[in-house]
């Protein structure tokens, strides 16, 4: 049960302050991260990361832990021999424990492979079987699940800048199937949207080539068979290394958002409208050293998202992140000397309704530099006034958290109480106020259904003899 509980004042215009991140080392032994994940292990409610560090061979999974005051993390071996690059997780076998994919680009100097672990879970032990999806994919880089036949099966999705080559591969019961989507097309990082509507998901990917610039999307079409119509995107930038989907100017549209490493931009093409494939550049940060890695979420909880992108380039570089202000993207430092920043993954691990984020660091040249595995819980809350805090608190939870309709807010009083239950929305209106009786010393729950309100930032605040403990609440459908 998370014990770390966050009061805030209800007012009726809520503001939101300056970001602010703390910062876990996940990991003290083992340095030279590249690929990172985050998905459910263990069974319950908080999402783990699974790491994979080249230089070490080992796959890893880290058990979050949330404390009465802080947030730690407990390593776990998943592979002791695996020369990995980048990761995908997701639960395909229904266990509730995620099934893993990873890429490992050279085996033996000429070949590469992709290996799937499979969850077993014996006598509440979990472990991993690892079987290769193919052993014949040099350079293998990024790599997805992704039902890309529509058949309701997980496929396999990827990229190899070697084999220079977008394929797919589906399993037929006894083996993998692959399927060319590309060849001659040296890329690292490729991400999928269904933009035409058909069901069927389209690939975005691009050169990462110094001082070339090719960036294309993929349109899939099923008549007799799954075909691509590969369609270049306007206005290319150099050494497309990294993309992301997300809707980026609250249009419900899915965008495109690439990090150039050549070019030093990162650089987004929104969709121009929903009846047209066509989209239209927009550079988001003109100038960053070496960027490998873009994520895109919503740091500060405003409906907007945000930035998270870092200069690749050996000694004392920076995190940063870039809020969305206006279409405008504003720079900030959360980290120094975070040596050969690489992956940067948001997730919320404490379940409090703000994105985390956890990022490796590896530097090919010296590996011996590069950053710790590392954990910066999100601190953003709404802009209170200390001094009208409550100084009083009990325990107040809820999950899920962010939900989407309902959600369970458990609450514990230490006497025989009165207890009413207040949601408020972000504009500090009551939308439920309710009295929920006399209750007992020791753990209550109440059921919340948000099935008639909108997405976004709402306020559960329980009070109990005269104190209040609020919590903030995410809706998202």
């Amino acid at each position: 049960m998370l014990r770390c509980v966050i009061l805030v004042l209800l007012v009726i215009t809520i503001s939101f302050a300056e970001v602010s991140f703390d910062k876990t080392v996940v990991d003290t032994q083992i340095k030279g991260n590249i690929g990172i994940a985050t998905a459910k292990i263990d069974g319950d409610e908080y999402e783990d990361i699974i790491s994979v560090a080249p230089d070490y061979k080992k796959l890893f999974w880290y058990r979050t832990i949330i404390g009465a005051e802080e947030i730690s993390f407990e390593r776990h071996l998943i592979d002791s021999d695996v020369d990995g690059m980048y990761l995908d997780a997701m639960d395909i076998n229904e266990d509730n424990i995620a099934d893993i994919l990873c890429t490992v680009p050279f085996i033996d100097d000429d070949k590469g492979s992709i290996y799937l672990y499979k969850s077993i879970i014996d006598n509440d032990t979990i472990s991993w079987v690892r079987e290769s999806v193919t052993d014949d994919f040099r350079g293998a880089h990024q790599v997805h699940f992704a039902d890309m036949n529509n058949d309701g099966e997980m496929d396999v999705l990827a990229v190899a800048n070697v084999s220079q080559m977008i394929k797919w591969w589906n399993y037929n019961d006894t083996e993998w199937l692959g399927h060319i989507v590309e060849e001659n097309f040296d890329a690292q990082s490729l991400e999928l949207s269904d933009f035409n509507n058909d069901n069927y998901p389209d690939i975005v990917s691009g050169l990462m080539v110094a001082g070339e610039s090719e960036m294309n999307i993929w349109f899939s079409s099923f008549q007799d068979s799954l075909t691509y119509t590969k369609t270049p995107l306007n206005s290319p930038i150099s050494g497309a290394h990294w993309f992301e989907i997300a809707d980026m100017n609250n249009d419900n549209l899915d965008d495109i958002v690439c990090a150039g490493y050549f070019s030093g931009k990162i650089a987004c093409w929104e969709r121009d409208s929903a009846t047209t494939l066509s989209f239209t550049k927009k550079v988001l940060v003109p100038s960053i050293l070496y960027p490998l890695h873009v994520a895109v979420c919503d740091i500060n909880n405003d409906d907007k998202n945000d930035l998270f992108a870092s200069p690749h380039n050996g000694n004392n570089h920076q995190l940063n992140y870039y809020l969305n202000e206006d279409g405008e993207y504003i720079g900030y430092t959360f980290q120094n000397y975070f040596n050969a920043s690489w992956q940067m993954i948001p997730f919320d691990a404490d379940n409090d309704g703000d994105m985390d984020i956890v990022c490796g660091g590896y530097y090919l040249p010296n590996p011996s530099i590069s950053a710790n595995l590392t954990f910066f819980k999100n601190e953003t809350l709404s802009d209170i006034d200390e001094d009208l805090i409550g100084k009083d608190s009990f325990l107040v939870n809820n999950y899920p958290n962010p939900f989407n309709p309902s959600t369970m807010i458990v609450y514990e009083v230490n006497d025989t109480e009165i207890v009413n239950i207040t949601i408020i929305n972000s504009n500090g209106e009551t939308i439920l106020e309710e009295n929920l009786g006399t209750k007992t010393s020791g753990m209550h729950d109440y059921f919340f259904d948000g099935n008639a309100l909108s997405t976004g930032i709402y306020y559960s605040k329980i009070s109990v003899g005269g104190i209040s403990t609020t919590r903030k609440i995410v809706l998202i459908k």
